[in-house]
């Protein structure tokens, strides 16, 4: 590899590749997982495992990389160990599949990716790059996925490497469209945070009446408002409806009585997700059966 990462942007590459939806939440969910525990952006690296055919490639899975990066040089090592214990257990549960590749995060190849690139060619001769724009413009309207293929130009007798960009299209089978359906309306408001946040919304209301309410008395002892019976004669009755905290068998009831209710709003939870993911599985179960038990699973 040359020693910095160059981009061949006329170039096409002949190849086609078929990317699945299961890679591009892993790498979504490999960078949101590091950027939170760091509390910075944070740049991720993984691997691509998938099966190619001639100039079909067809991107099924990933996972993530361990690396190690020198203090202050920005040099990152692959941990190769880690790499091949982690391809080795993929090969034993998918033996078709096969290291086509490796990810990373950013707006666009740095110098560190060409020595990455070296250490996974030696897995395949021509691995495939996929960078994933963490960042993208508020404007986009495609995926901020972008692929690039490995170039070999021989200039003086000495191999020089460089990227060409390579177009994809999203594949995916109907136990993929499901998951990606349960991911996507998963990631909404949730069934108790409306209710809760309704309750919220009346509190900080009744607060803020209650509020009014003691200025205005406040007011009145002070001789700032008039005295005004019928408005008094309400709040009187207001008061009266409110129960007398003070008795300690009105404490424990009403303790006893919040923790029944929030022990049925648990029990209602449980059932709703117990509910959701039977359903989750016998969709899945349903679509294997349909297209044959021979069929690799999607994970």
């Amino acid at each position: 590899m040359t020693e910095h990462a160059t981009l061949e942007a006329d170039r096409k590459s002949m190849l086609e590749v078929q990317l699945h939806p299961l890679v591009v939440l892993n790498i979504s969910d490999h960078w949101t997982r590091t950027s939170v525990m760091a509390e910075k952006s944070q740049r991720v690296i993984g691997a691509l495992l998938g099966v190619q055919t001639g100039r079909t490639v067809e991107i099924h899975t990933s996972f993530e990389l361990a690396t190690d990066q020198e203090k202050g040089q920005g040099v990152v090592t692959l941990d190769v160990k880690y790499l091949e214990d982690k391809k080795n257990h993929y090969m034993q549960v998918f033996p078709t599949y096969d290291l086509v590749g490796w990810y990373t995060t950013g707006q666009s190849l740095t110098d560190a990716d060409t020595s990455l690139h070296k250490t996974i060619m030696r897995y395949n001769e021509s691995p495939l790059l996929m960078v994933m724009d963490t960042t993208p413009p508020a404007t986009a309207t495609s995926l901020p996925v972008y692929l690039y293929e490995t170039v070999v130009q021989v200039k003086n007798d000495t191999p020089k490497y460089s990227f060409c960009s390579v177009a994809y299209t999203i594949e995916s089978e109907e136990s993929e469209r499901i998951s990606i359906d349960n991911v996507a309306h998963g990631t909404g408001s949730t069934s108790i945070a409306t209710p809760i946040k309704m309750y919220r919304d009346a509190l900080l209301m009744l607060q803020k009446r209650v509020r009014v309410v003691v200025a205005y008395l406040k007011g009145v002892k002070e001789g700032k408002h008039g005295l005004n019976h019928s408005v008094l004669r309400e709040i009187n009755a207001l008061c009266h409806l409110l129960p007398t905290q003070s008795v300690p068998s009105f404490q424990a009831a009403y303790e006893a009585e919040y923790s029944d209710v929030l022990l049925i709003s648990y029990l209602s939870t449980l059932t709703r997700a117990t509910n959701n993911l039977s359903e989750l599985v016998e969709k899945h179960s349903n679509a294997y059966e349909k297209r044959g038990s021979g069929r690799r699973p999607w994970y």
